[in-house]
């Protein structure tokens, strides 16, 4: 899609056989020599070479979940809880799965997020591939995704440490 395509065709010496090694009709009539010159080439290829971008990313308010959202559909084949690092107050936080939804990632985390804290996020794809079985966020054409860095999070949580609610004191 969108690529440059040129075309070119020497005909070897022409001759009556249908076995030689011409481009041939059916009737053995050898084909003559193109030249992108000769031929106009128009690319009307429709496969996607685009690979997915990620638009937004967050925090929920559970504090457990960071969801990085694409700009189209993914492939249900994704990346591994190793190729993200994801860094609370600069503290690298465990991403215990990966799951994906459409065009989101949801990161899962080992604990929660507290309000407050600064997020960010980076990913380290694979070496590029097309196949769409490597463990990378692509979408379904294959296409993967480019690796980020320290990328801010937007963090929603309400989560806190805990907080003493009520007291009383009991008589002895």
């Amino acid at each position: 899609k969108g690529a440059a395509v040129s075309v070119a065709y020497t005909a070897p010496t022409a001759n009556g056989a249908t076995s030689n090694n011409a481009i041939q009709d059916t009737a053995g009539n050898d084909a003559v020599s193109v030249s992108v010159a000769s031929s106009g080439v128009t690319n009307s290829s429709t496969n996607d070479t685009t690979p997915p971008v990620i638009g937004t990313a967050a925090v929920g308010t559970t504090g457990l979940v960071l969801t990085l959202t694409y700009n189209e559909a993914l492939h249900a084949t994704t990346a591994l809880t190793t190729d993200f690092e994801v860094r609370v107050n600069n503290v690298i936080r465990t991403v215990s799965s990966v799951v994906k939804s459409g065009s989101t990632i949801l990161l899962n985390l080992s604990t929660a997020v507290f309000g407050g804290e600064t997020v960010s996020v980076a990913y380290t794809a694979p070496s590029a591939s097309t196949l769409t079985s490597n463990n990378a966020i692509q979408d379904s054409a294959g296409n993967d995704a480019a690796s980020y860095s320290n990328t801010n999070v937007p963090n929603s949580s309400t989560e806190g440490p805990p907080r003493l609610i009520a007291a009383a004191i009991l008589a002895a």
